[in-house]
Parts: structure tokens; sequence; C-alpha cells
């Protein structure tokens, strides 16, 4: 098993949003690869847009829970990624 996995905004709103074509595989794949899950701000800024409203709560769930933590910061690496 991985010791960490990097998730998008692709896994966040297949898992949250269980009408989602994605859902059953988002779901397996949480049952394989555990939280927390590591992700960036863009992609919580992307999965808050497509989930909407209504999916707040589930997002803002697992963020509050340590679940879905933020796990890069370009302040710290700024030239590396010039």
């Amino acid at each position: 098993m991985a010791a960490s996995v990097l998730v998008d905004a692709g896994f966040i709103v297949a898992l949250l949003g269980r009408r989602d074509a994605h859902h059953p595989w988002a779901a397996a794949q949480a049952g394989q690869h555990p939280p927390p899950w590591r992700t960036c701000e863009a992609a919580l800024s992307e999965a808050f847009h497509l989930l909407g409203p209504s999916g707040l709560p589930a997002l803002a769930a697992l963020l509050r829970r340590g679940a879905l933590t933020v796990a890069f910061d370009l302040d710290d690496h700024v030239e590396p990624v010039l």
C-alpha cells in the first residue's frame, strides 16, 4: 500500500458524488487506499465548484477530520516548479 496518495478533483468529486459515473471506482480506491489523501488548493477549488453548495458539507467533513489534506505549497517550491 502507498504511504500517501495524491488525489485530484476528479477523485474527490467521484467519491462524494454518488450519482457520478465514476463513484464506484472512487469508492473502491478509497477502500484500498485509506485516508489521509493529499491534494492541492487548485484541486479543492475545482471540487468545490463541481460539487456545488450541496457538496460542501461532505467536502468540509473530509477536510475537518483530516481525511483530505493540502500537501503542496507553491511558495515552498517555486524554483523547482519553474
